[in-house]
């Protein structure tokens, strides 16, 4: 079975709280691992583009649609989205 393109451009697109809440709540919970502190996810999202320059423009997107902006996720930001996350946990190895 052949789907459309607009069918397929549809499915594409993620639940636009599912990529914000893992990009930031990851960095959230490092946050309170590190400095014993409840920050919320707008605050751990700050740091976490500038610690994790390569994933800044996904943290930055993510707080953009946390702030309001509606922004657009597409299953081509899961990857880089759990390999973010990856880097964060990791990161907890060393404090």
């Amino acid at each position: 079975m052949t789907v459309p393109a607009e069918a397929a451009a549809i499915t594409s697109v993620l639940v636009g709280w599912i990529i914000p809440w893992y990009v930031l709540g990851i960095p959230r919970l490092h946050a309170l691992l590190a400095t014993g502190n409840i920050i919320s996810k707008t605050a751990a999202g700050r740091p976490a583009a500038a610690t994790f320059p390569s994933y800044a423009d996904l943290c930055t997107r993510a707080l953009n649609h946390r702030s309001g902006h509606p922004t657009d996720f597409t299953t081509a930001d899961a990857t880089p989205t759990v390999t973010f996350g990856r880097a964060v946990i990791t990161s907890t190895q060393h404090l």
